[in-house]
């Protein structure tokens, strides 16, 4: 398993060495069939469907399937040249060119986590197979709930009413069930992603657990506004985050270390769609709030 980003800096590395007529190996990271499984599994939080097969029947099938292709063309991408490079790779020494060029790669884990992501993104991997990282670049489609209820919550959360009496009901409410089901539900969560951030008190120094409404994004990381119900001031979550931008998210039922990014104004402009897209009150907290609500990008450390 190589990232195709760590063979990227390899190559430019190799051209900029000037070391003269040399030959390495970089091989990557050696994964048994069985370990890339388990790691998928982890990653995903899906449990995938497998089975062992003798290598001798996996390069039976790729010849069967490139003497049925020969007959009349058709799309499956196990050939005889596939099958051999599926059951013949053995480990490599790398360490050779990682002395000579001082490359670190990275870890396995995000190579296959980034693929995932992409494949989700793409169309080619379903979300129920890619789990927890399912494509986030664009708002999830949405629910039967959330296309019976939506206009009627969207309709009472941006309501001046609801900004007087939701602050004190709802997080509280919120960091309960959190507690309760392990980061696995929140009320909001039937209309639109939500998280817990557990951010350090600017005042205080301890932690302080907010949910929050959230977009989530590709590479793994989300995004967050400071709308405090459309209210005149920014939210206190919002302080801590600018004095201690280090902190944690908590979603959908695991713990990610983060950093957060508040956000200029270009790169505001890049995402507001987006989160207009996925929470339509948005604009009208701006109205009645009066301010420019700050959006933290939460980047997973």
């Amino acid at each position: 398993m190589l990232d195709v980003r760590d063979l990227a800096e390899a190559l430019a590395r190799a051209v900029e060495s000037r070391q003269g007529a040399s030959r390495w190996v970089f091989g990557g990271h050696y994964l048994t069939w069985p370990r890339l499984a388990a790691l998928c599994d982890r990653l995903t939080g899906v449990r995938p469907r497998a089975f062992r097969v003798p290598s001798a029947v996996m390069l039976g099938l790729g010849s069967a399937l490139d003497a049925a292709k020969r007959v009349r063309p058709f799309a499956y991408p196990l050939t005889r040249d596939a099958a051999e490079f599926m059951v013949t790779l053995v480990p490599t020494d790398d360490r050779p060119i990682l002395d000579a060029l001082g490359l670190a790669p990275r870890p396995v884990e995000d190579t296959v986590a980034d693929g995932l992501r992409s494949l989700a993104a793409s169309g080619h991997l379903s979300p129920r197979r890619a789990g927890r990282l399912a494509a986030a670049g664009a708002p999830p489609k949405p629910t039967v709930v959330q296309r019976a209820l939506g206009p009627l919550f969207h309709r009472i959360s941006g309501a001046p009413w609801f900004a007087k009496i939701g602050p004190k009901i709802v997080p509280r409410v919120d960091r309960a069930l959190s507690r309760l089901t392990g980061g696995r539900f929140l009320i909001g969560q039937a209309l639109v992603p939500s998280l817990v951030l557990v951010a350090t008190g600017a005042v205080s120094g301890q932690p302080r657990r907010t949910p929050l409404a959230c977009l989530p994004e590709p590479d793994g990381g989300w995004l967050v506004v400071g709308s405090n119900f459309g209210r005149e001031k920014h939210p206190a979550w919002t302080g801590n985050l600018l004095k201690t931008p280090e902190a944690e998210v908590v979603f959908r039922g695991r713990t990610v270390p983060v950093k957060a990014h508040l956000l200029d104004d270009t790169e505001r402009a890049e995402v507001w769609p987006r989160l207009v897209q996925v929470w339509p009150v948005y604009d009208r907290y701006v109205e009645r709030a009066g301010r420019q609500l700050r959006i933290f990008r939460l980047a997973p450390r």
